[in-house]
Order: C-alpha cells, then structure tokens, then sequence
C-alpha cells in the first residue's frame, strides 16, 4: 500500500469517527485538498482491490466502507497484518 493510499484511508477512518458517517467521493477530495475526483475514484478502487474498504453499490453517495482488514489497519494507524507494512503518514 502506498502512503498517498494510507492518507486516504485515514481520511475516512477520522471522518467516520467523528461524525459517524462515512464521507462522501466528494468530501474526501475537498478534506484532502485533491484537485480531481478521479485520484479519489483512483485511490478508493485501490483500497477495495487491497479488500481494506468495500463499496456499497454504484451510485450510492455514502457507499464506503471499511472491510474487516481495513478497520484492523485504520485502528493501527497503517499497520497492516497481512501486508506487514508499518508506515504511518501524517495529512493534517
């Protein structure tokens, strides 16, 4: 997993813990300050081919969520157990 997808993760790990919801495409584009919803589209399809997030249907606005690995590796701030990599990155 890349660090840029760690932040992504993060992203939605903090957003959902604060608000208990999860963000929209959207709303992680603008909390990242990403210029272009496609390196969100980009980042997410990732996630969900490394099984740490699952979409809930196409066109569902708030359709992400995390998988039972992904949870794991957002709770240990990037640790992940299956992959071994223990990288955290900061996008505050």
């Amino acid at each position: 997993m890349t660090p840029k997808r760690f932040v992504v993760l993060d992203f939605i790990a903090l957003y959902f813990g604060q608000r208990g919801y999860y963000p929209t495409l959207d709303e992680i584009r603008a909390g990242l300050k990403y210029n272009s919803l496609s390196t969100v589209h980009k980042h997410i399809y990732n996630l969900v081919g490394e099984n740490l997030l699952t979409l809930r249907g196409r066109r569902q606005k708030r359709g992400i969520r995390f998988t039972h690995l992904g949870l794991q590796v957002a709770q240990r701030g990037g640790s992940c157990p299956v992959c071994g990599n223990k990288r955290r990155t900061d996008h505050t």
